[in-house]
């Protein structure tokens, strides 16, 4: 839980099976776990710049919740249905991440 910050999370060799992060006004980059089996992500910010990465062979179900907030998803590997991105594969993945990003003011890159 962070206020006004700059945050560089990498937790691509580490064993994560549930991540929360809140911040206020602030810019964070989050690479995730790239053999952590299945992931719970919830990423809670209000004013801010948030950047996330799916590491490649890591599936993913997104869901986004923004107030005035701009939303990039990686749509080549992210599908989206309805309000929700899915990876093609996330059924059968052995690495995954279920992915909650809630937004008020800021962007939003997740690839």
């Amino acid at each position: 839980k962070t206020g006004a910050s700059e945050s560089i999370l990498d937790l691509s060799s580490l064993k994560v099976s549930q991540l929360t992060v809140d911040t206020g006004a602030s810019s964070t980059e989050i690479t995730l776990p790239v053999n952590a089996g299945m992931t719970t992500a919830s990423i809670k910010s209000g004013v801010s710049s948030v950047k996330i990465h799916v590491p490649a062979g890591v599936a993913a179900h997104i869901t986004v919740q923004s107030g005035l907030s701009g939303i990039n998803v990686d749509t080549t590997r992210f599908i989206k249905d309805g309000d929700n991105y899915v990876s093609a594969d996330y059924a059968t993945a052995v690495n995954k991440v279920d992915l909650s990003v809630e937004m008020g003011v800021g962007s939003v890159d997740i690839n």
